[in-house]
């Protein structure tokens, strides 16, 4: 479950209607539904599901979420268009996707999405609700521990990262001011290539201070990689993916390619390495995006 799926909830029953992006549209009813939960009948207000490939997301919902986060609108954009990607993938391969005190999408045998009001989606309920009959010393005694174990391992996730993954990055973002190479950006449309595509070798980059060991004079000791970070058949993850990057300031790009009339996209970082650095900007990319890192 995404951190935005509770707030799913919260905007439907404020607004009555929300339309998650290639899903479909819900809608509040002045109708009611018995659902079971922990064994009891419970009446709730009916939703009301339309499915549509076609659908946009909310943006008042998007607006919502980027008051709830303090966080500017492109940016929740982004990355709740990639939660919903991951949603309907899980949904494409058989799995339900919940949404809390909402119900459950499923596909059906035809390929479409179906909504079903049930139970299971209420389990956050009543957790909450089993929470409130607890002791509260025992209540407390849980907070702490979880408190203490989350923030040892929060602690050693940062060390890690920061140590394995700064160098890469400090390498590629500190490039993206001193490139004189023209790539595509997130506003641009894709670009349908045919081609294959093979390695840069006449851009020249200055490496960045106190990150990766300057670039040996010997071109043969360098050449330009792109480093490949993620693969996805949706234009609109690969713009709003690349503008995203951009926005945090890493000089992410993406290219297309066409094959049996099917549209792939690859986000990459491009720039001049030593050869004997490659495998360690990978393994440290790798770190950072949290993601298999392939080299071109």
């Amino acid at each position: 479950m995404s951190k935005y799926d509770p707030l799913i909830h919260e905007f439907l029953v404020r607004n009555k209607k929300i339309a998650l992006e290639k899903i479909g549209e819900f809608l509040v009813s002045s109708e009611s539904v018995s659902v079971d939960s922990n064994g009891n009948s419970v009446s709730i207000p009916q939703v009301e599901f339309k499915y549509s490939r076609r659908t946009e997301t909310s943006p008042e919902f998007i607006e919502y979420l980027a008051n709830h986060f303090s966080k500017t609108t492109m940016l929740i954009e982004a990355d709740f268009a990639s939660a919903l990607e991951q949603a309907r993938q899980y949904i494409n391969i058989g799995k339900s996707y919940a949404i809390p005190q909402v119900g459950i999408i499923s596909m059906t045998k035809t390929g479409e999405y179906e909504f079903t009001q049930h139970a299971t989606a209420y389990k956050t309920e009543e957790k909450q609700q089993s929470r409130q009959h607890a002791p509260e010393s025992v209540l407390e005694d849980r907070a702490r521990s979880k408190k203490g174990i989350t923030a040892i391992a929060v602690v050693i996730i940062l060390l890690i990262l920061a140590g394995a993954g700064w160098g890469a990055y400090s390498y590629f973002s500190g490039k993206n001011k001193n490139t004189d190479t023209v790539d595509s950006t997130a506003s641009a449309p894709p670009v349908t290539d045919t081609t294959h595509h093979t390695p840069d070798s006449t851009s020249s980059v200055k490496p960045a201070d106190n990150a990766i060991p300057p670039v040996a004079n010997n071109t043969k000791d360098s050449m330009t990689l792109r480093f490949v970070f993620e693969t996805t058949s949706s234009g609109d993850r690969a713009r709003s993916r690349t503008a995203q990057l951009r926005s945090f300031g890493d000089p992410a790009h993406y290219d297309s390619t066409i094959s049996n009339g099917d549209t792939s996209y690859k986000l990459f970082l491009r720039n001049r390495v030593a050869i004997a650095d490659t495998a360690r900007i990978r393994d440290s990319l790798q770190l950072y995006f949290q993601r298999k890192v392939t080299i071109q």
